[in-house]
């Protein structure tokens, strides 16, 4: 069907009751209640006992979902360390990072932290503000910012033959071992 994924309601759990009860099968009833066979099945099996139970499944899944660790990571000691590293002027991927190494039961993702703080409203406190990085759409993007920059077609014949990396720092850190004049060709 690839519909988005959404709970059951209690509501979803009584027609489940009341048609599993008339004797339809899971894809029958998934079928009337736009649902998936597979999650009605699982529905149907969740209860112990032979015969569904609309209340017993759905204090069943409740439990679950309010046990599981997606649930419980928004404790107020993360809110309070994340505001704290925020105010240090730290990003989200920065504050994960820090939090894995010195308190491991608090590791969490970079996206639960931008979760936190865009639910706190703490948006302002980020470097963009919360935008969205906006790559630059010159092809030359950095190369205005070089003084005298050549480019590599343009280099002298003499530096050809420093084919090595150590070679071209050699050349950096000793200038006087090789020197040329070159002149932008703009």
């Amino acid at each position: 069907m690839n519909n988005q994924y959404k709970q059951l309601t209690l509501k979803e759990r009584y027609q489940i009751e009341g048609l599993n009860e008339l004797g339809f099968s899971a894809r029958v009833i998934a079928t009337k209640m736009e649902r998936s066979n597979k999650t009605i099945a699982r529905e149907l099996r969740r209860c112990l006992n032979s015969k569904y139970c609309a209340e017993t499944a759905h204090t069943h899944a409740t439990m679950i979902r309010t046990q599981a660790r997606k649930f419980t990571k928004r404790r107020q000691e993360l809110i309070d360390k994340v505001e704290g590293s925020l105010k240090l002027s730290f990003t989200p991927e920065q504050i994960a990072g820090r939090l894995a190494r010195e308190i491991p039961t608090l590791k969490v993702c970079c996206n639960t932290v931008y979760s936190i703080v865009f639910a706190q409203g703490w948006r302002h406190q980020l470097a963009r503000q919360g935008k969205r990085y906006k790559p630059r759409k010159d092809t030359m993007a950095g190369a205005h910012l070089i003084p005298n920059r050549v480019d590599i077609d343009q280099r002298p014949k003499e530096v050809e033959h420093l084919g090595s990396d150590e070679n071209l720092i050699r050349l950096t850190r000793f200038p006087t071992a090789l020197s040329w004049r070159h002149s932008p060709t703009r």
